[in-house]
């Protein structure tokens, strides 16, 4: 079974092809100065890439793996947006897999995740060998106490001790290639399935944003008028 994996929740692009549940190729591509916008549009021709020097064709794909966050407001959005459409195009199963899944089935378990949510939030869940505990949620930094108390250990790489009053915390582990790990997480799901579309649908998979994108209003240089002054930029967290 060949699978496609993208994420593109973090500032670097991560792209890998998996086959019969190994990793067989990766690439991660990290922002440059066009930041993490650039990363994003550049996910295309990464993927074109990275299946010519496979060796594979589009039609070679059994299915997509892809990360739905949480992270960049945009990124996440790109990713679903663009794993959809080759699903579709290619009539092809998909199967979503959250960062916070990721990262629970590289550390040891139970374990509680905290990621940074940007402007004073985190995005916490919590994993046992049974799966999910505590679902995906955003939290601000005075509720860490509440959401420790519910965890046999925290992984993390945000918050520092004092934030954590003193709860013991682990580092979060290597993510540089969270296209391999989701992918093999993806292709174990689907080769337990009997139908892989039917139990897999593209249109089924949907952004875990946890929160969403800010609005910032930026002044026009030479505008004039109440109006004209003033633009809306969708901003990732």
């Amino acid at each position: 079974m060949r699978l496609l994996s993208f994420d593109t929740s973090a500032p670097s692009l991560s792209v890998a092809l998996i086959e019969d549940g190994v990793s067989v190729c990766c690439r991660t591509v990290p922002p440059s100065e066009g930041g993490r916008q650039e990363a994003v549009s550049r996910l295309m021709p990464t993927i074109d890439a990275i299946i010519k020097e496979r060796g594979w064709e589009k039609g070679d794909l059994d299915g997509v793996v892809v990360g739905t966050g949480p992270g960049s407001f945009t990124g996440v959005r790109v990713s679903v947006t663009t794993a959809r459409a080759i699903c579709q195009g290619l009539d092809l199963p998909l199967v979503g897999v959250s960062r916070f899944a990721s990262i629970a089935s590289l550390v040891q378990l139970p374990a509680g995740i905290i990621l940074d949510g940007g402007r004073g939030h985190l995005f916490v869940a919590a994993y046992d060998r049974s799966g999910e505990i505590v679902a995906p949620a955003c939290i601000k930094t005075d509720e860490l106490d509440a959401f420790a108390e519910k965890t046999g250990g925290l992984v993390t790489g945000y918050v520092s001790e004092v934030e954590l009053n003193n709860f013991a915390a682990k580092s979060l582990p290597d993510l540089s290639e969270i296209a391999s790990v989701q992918g093999i997480i993806g292709s174990e799901a689907l080769t337990g399935s009997n139908d892989r579309k039917k139990q897999f649908p593209y249109n089924d998979v949907k952004p875990l944003y946890l929160r969403g994108a800010s609005i910032t209003l930026k002044k026009k240089k030479d505008a004039t008028g109440p109006d004209s002054n003033l633009s809306q930029t969708a901003q990732a967290p």
